[in-house]
């Protein structure tokens, strides 16, 4: 347990006979940005509620930096910065007094309030009252609560919804110059290719239970990835790839697809002798799973997805 910051030891909660989530054991390093993953209903919110105290476990725990959650452990608070569904503002009050009120309860120098409203780009907002807001500030000034004291761990719920896609990009820039600082991230979002472009590990929930968590590297190996081809001689190209040793399928476009990991690394080398045997190919196409068809597929193997949406 010492070498991760989040860690939950089958991790649980029911509420009567519904079985929210079920035995979640999930791991966080240091450092690393954890994507969570998971259908409407999954567990995904239930499980980042209990990983803040808010609400209990029915069986199970979690330890945020090896200090166990409870509501009453306000040490473990002062290294936790979280943004849960709607950010919580007073809606009367402008960003900075919201700031400010934050600033003071966890008694902070008073520099962190202008300098987290540059960091958020809000500075143009500072003194317009929270409930003017568009959705997209909004969460910016959700973030810049969950920043205010520079905490070593984030827990953000769609820390991007409501973003325009500069302020999603700029949103990606900064929590990847966190994570390269050293402080651990553990997001959800439904925006799956944004995830992808920053999470170092993923952990997909489904119906209560992890049924996955894998790292960049190891996803990259399990993504499906083909090779496609066309020629004006199909039916001899065929012969000749499976002569080469190459495993082949026919789809209904007509191409070939060509299931060979060294072929996909190296395109230009299987060209090169389809040509030399005059099998000149008039298109040549690597085509790669992306994280949304991966996590349907997994999703798909693993029970269904029964109409649900992705959030």
């Amino acid at each position: 347990m010492g070498e991760y910051i989040i860690y939950t030891d089958q991790l649980s909660k029911s509420y009567q006979n519904l079985q929210v989530v079920n035995q979640v054991s999930l791991r966080v390093k240091k450092g690393e940005i954890y994507g969570f993953l998971g259908l409407n209903g999954a567990g995904k919110s239930t499980t980042i509620r209990m990983l803040l105290g808010m609400i209990q476990p029915t069986s199970g725990s979690c330890f945020i930096n090896g200090k166990k959650v409870s509501a009453g452990n306000n040490q473990l608070w002062k290294q936790v910065g979280y943004m849960v569904e709607t950010p919580f503002a007073y809606p009367e009050l402008t960003v900075r007094e919201n700031l400010e009120i934050f600033r003071k309860l966890h008694q902070i120098n008073a520099s962190a309030v202008t300098s987290v409203i540059e960091r958020l780009n809000l500075t143009s907002f500072a003194d317009k009252k929270a409930k003017h807001l568009s959705m997209g500030n909004a969460q910016r000034l959700g973030i810049a609560k969950a920043l205010l004291h520079e905490p070593p761990v984030l827990l953000l719920d769609e820390p991007t919804n409501g973003l325009d896609p500069s302020g999603i990009v700029e949103i990606r820039e900064l929590l990847l110059e966190l994570a390269n600082k050293g402080t651990t991230v553990f997001i959800s979002s439904h925006i799956l290719g944004e995830i992808a472009k920053i999470a170092t590990k993923i952990g997909i929930i489904h119906h209560g239970r992890l049924i996955q968590e894998l790292t960049k590297e190891q996803l990259e190996q399990n993504r499906i990835t083909k090779l496609m081809v066309k020629t004006r001689d199909r039916k001899n190209t065929v012969s000749f790839l499976n002569s080469l040793g190459y495993i082949v399928r026919e789809n209904e476009n007509g191409a070939m697809e060509i299931i060979d990991r060294e072929a996909m690394k190296k395109p230009d080398e299987l060209v090169s002798k389809l040509v030399h045997a005059n099998y000149a190919p008039t298109m040549v196409l690597v085509e790669e799973e992306d994280l949304e068809s991966y996590f349907l597929r997994v999703i798909g193997e693993n029970g269904g997805l029964e109409n649900e949406a992705i959030i």
